[in-house]
């Protein structure tokens, strides 16, 4: 609400407030869940009352009520896909969250979808290939502003299709090693590293030596 008041001084340093309107910018009850906006606006121009001189000023005030609702909570899939000891990443296209950063190919589960379904989707989508899951590398959690991630990553092998960025900017096929070099987000980065402590004789089972 808006609401005027009108003060007035002799010297600019001791005020009286004129009227005896209640006080228009009181704090919300207690324990009401509420929290206040407020804020005084810029006096007018001077009005002269003899040897006084008196202002108008007004404020505003808002109410609004605190949310208890969780925040937004959800899983991600992600595939580590190899190819003469490469893994393929993309790069995120700007103007998206994490924009510009490369990324292992995946997105978010649907409502009743499995892992392994949401995997297979999401590389057929961002990739336009078929692929089969070997294994659970590792799950992440992460916390953005406004929502909660869980990230699978799983270990996936090329079934069908060669692999086109159709949801990056560009995609690579790149050493283990190398992908520190890249810049990649939070959840990327540790799978990155967890993937770069392996060891080289590691094999996921179900997939055969080239």
């Amino acid at each position: 609400f808006h609401l005027v008041q009108l003060v007035c001084s002799r010297d600019l340093k001791n005020w009286k407030r004129l009227g005896n309107r209640q006080p228009f910018i009181g704090p919300s009850r207690l324990n009401s869940g509420a929290y206040d906006t407020q804020c005084i606006t810029p006096p007018s121009q001077i009005i002269v009352r003899g040897d006084e001189l008196w202002f108008y000023y007004g404020g505003m005030k808002s109410y609004s009520r605190i949310s208890h609702k969780k925040s937004d909570q959800g899983a991600v899939c992600l595939a580590v896909l190899r190819r003469d000891g490469k893994v393929l990443i993309g790069r995120r296209p700007e103007g998206k969250l994490l924009g510009g950063l490369w990324e292992f190919p995946g997105g978010r589960i649907e409502p009743g979808e499995s892992l392994e379904a949401c995997l297979r989707r999401e590389m057929i989508e961002e990739l336009g290939v078929e692929t089969r899951v070997l294994a659970q590398l590792g799950s992440y959690d992460n916390a953005y502003t406004h929502f909660r991630v869980t990230v699978v990553a799983f270990e996936s092998r090329l079934v069908q299709g060669e692999p086109r960025a159709l949801e990056h900017t560009e995609i690579r096929w790149e050493d283990v090693d190398r992908l520190g070099q890249y810049p990649m987000g939070k959840v990327d980065r540790s799978i990155a590293k967890d993937l770069a402590m392996a060891r080289p004789d590691m094999r996921i089972q179900g997939e055969s030596a080239e």
